[in-house]
């Protein structure tokens, strides 16, 4: 049996009752939908960034969301077990944090932008 909700970690969009977080993992790791991306890497690509930086925030329905960071980057989840597994960041107007993943420098966005010169 499965349900209508795609899981929201690993883009699976018929999902057995049973699917658990290791199915996510293997899937993936193992050339699932989702390219994996290293945290710890996107944690190092922002801790420069300071406070108050532009970024589009692409949330759960797809909308782009202009808003400024508001905190320096940190991987989520982390415990004297081993590090984090999401690298996030906090952004204003949006409670909690989101993941890196998800946000882009608006300056990114101007220097990729075909035709335009900065």
């Amino acid at each position: 049996m499965t349900i209508g909700l795609g899981c929201q970690y690993c883009g699976l969009l018929s999902v057995p009752l049973d699917h658990s977080i290791q199915d996510c993992i293997d899937r993936v790791t193992k050339g699932g939908p989702m390219k994996r991306i290293n945290q710890e890497k996107l944690v190092e690509e922002w801790k420069d960034v300071p406070e108050g930086t532009p970024v589009i925030v692409t949330k759960d329905d797809k909308s782009e969301f202009p808003t400024k960071t508001r905190s320096a980057p940190w991987l989520l989840g982390g415990s004297s077990r081993g590090p984090g597994h999401t690298a996030v960041i906090m952004v204003e107007g949006i409670s909690g944090c989101y993941s890196l993943e998800r946000v882009k420098k608006v300056s990114d966005m101007v220097e990729e932008a075909p035709g335009c010169s900065t």
